[in-house]
């Protein structure tokens, strides 16, 4: 049995590897680099939180804390655009990025005072500036039909970061809640500091740099004027800032699971979900983004998509204690995941280049800050809709993912 379902992945791995020779440089230097950002860092968001709430920070103060980044957002993508227009992609991802997450986990490793704290949410909202930059320098330099597998192995690496989490369950087990945290902190500072001299070392500005020095910036009026000239870049914009309405209603459903007005699942066999869906989600991006180019990608958009909203509505129409039903609405909802992380950035990198590749930084910047927009009222906006009725978060979930996949083009 073990043979038969390693023949496929085995398969998935060479595709991997045959995609991987390519890639551009910087893509290669990106994702390799990527384990010493992703590994360390899931495990810091996993328990800050429960950091935050050893140093008697009210549910009411995190949620202010977690707010600060958000608000950041919806300007800094704008200015990364921008700037890396005017001073070149690398430049403008190495210092807003070093210094943002640098700063942030510095802060974490050594401090417990409450204003710095603050100040390292704000550092942190900095990094928000290179989102697009980071975008630019991942896929400039490679051809269309490999960028799928390039989101897919990002995608693979931060879940896999995920999955690892354990280890620092046991540190905060050995050491407690504050101590162990700092001692992952230190950890994952430690292996930024060595990213960060890797990438400054290998990295290099990619051809449109020297192509917008060649024929000029674009601007915010030329980027309007694609979008509204071409309706499958317009709709992929729209499908990405439902993906981020969507997003942060992740909160809920962990809720919705363990709710005796909901599912109503002990919580120690909820935990099973978040493996439930990262290990369907790394099967998809192994197999399917090194297989995707053209039109079927957007074919996988919809599909994937069409997935999701079946597995949020299985899940609001699961009766209580329905394990299996759960179980299987996480596997379902894992196709979504996949297409909001992997494939809608690809298609909308491509679609960049059908229409002019000078218009890339800017555009990404466009597309993250109304992401960034729409993501701000969507934890008030499901609160509120779990107050009136736990089942209502799922059905607005499958709602939202039945529109992304009618929607893209």
């Amino acid at each position: 049995m073990l043979a038969v379902v390693g023949l496929p992945m085995a398969g998935a791995l060479k595709r991997y590897v045959e995609a991987y020779r390519a890639w551009g440089r910087n893509a290669r230097v990106l994702v390799i680099t990527e384990p010493l950002w992703s590994v360390p860092m899931s495990w810091i968001f996993f328990y800050r939180p429960i950091y935050l709430r050893e140093l008697a920070f009210s549910e009411a103060e995190i949620g202010l804390l977690y707010s600060i980044p958000l608000v950041l957002q919806l300007f800094m993508p704008l200015l990364g655009g921008y700037l890396a227009d005017r001073f070149g992609r690398k430049r403008t991802f190495m210092l807003f990025d070093a210094v943002g997450w640098l700063g942030a986990v510095l802060i974490w490793a050594s401090t417990s005072d409450r204003l710095l704290i603050a100040l390292a949410f704000v550092f942190e909202g900095l990094v928000s500036t290179t989102y697009a930059v980071w975008e630019c320098l991942l896929v400039e330099d490679t051809g269309l039909e490999y960028r799928a597998s390039i989101y897919g192995a990002v995608q693979v690496i931060f879940l896999v970061g995920s999955l690892l989490t354990p280890l620092a369950g046991a540190v905060v087990d050995a050491f407690g809640v504050a101590p162990g945290f700092r001692l992952i902190s230190w950890l994952a500072l430690a292996s930024l500091v060595a990213m960060y001299a890797i990438r400054q070392a290998l990295l290099v500005e990619p051809p449109a740099t020297r192509l917008i020095e060649e024929r000029g910036a674009s601007s915010y009026r030329e980027v309007l004027g694609a979008l509204a000239s071409d309706r499958r870049m317009l709709s992929i914009v729209v499908v990405n800032t439902l993906a981020g309405f969507m997003y942060p209603m992740a909160w809920a459903i962990p809720l919705y699971l363990t709710d005796e007005r909901a599912l109503g699942l002990d919580p120690g066999l909820a935990s099973t979900f978040q493996t439930a869906s990262a290990i369907p989600s790394i099967a998809l991006l192994l197999t399917l983004t090194p297989r995707l180019a053209g039109r079927a990608l957007a074919t996988a958009i919809r599909a994937s998509y069409l997935a999701g909203a079946a597995g949020m509505a299985l899940l609001a129409a699961a009766p209580h204690g329905a394990y299996c039903a759960a179980l299987a609405a996480s596997a379902l909802d894992s196709f979504r995941y996949v297409a909001s992380f992997a494939l809608v950035r690809t298609y909308l990198n491509n679609s960049i280049d059908s229409v002019d590749p000078k218009l890339r930084a800017k555009l990404l910047s466009l597309a993250t800050t109304l992401s960034a927009v729409a993501s701000l009222p969507a934890p008030a906006a499901s609160g509120l809709a779990y107050a009136a009725g736990p089942r209502l978060v799922p059905l607005l979930l499958a709602l939202l993912s039945l529109a992304c996949s009618l929607l893209t083009r």
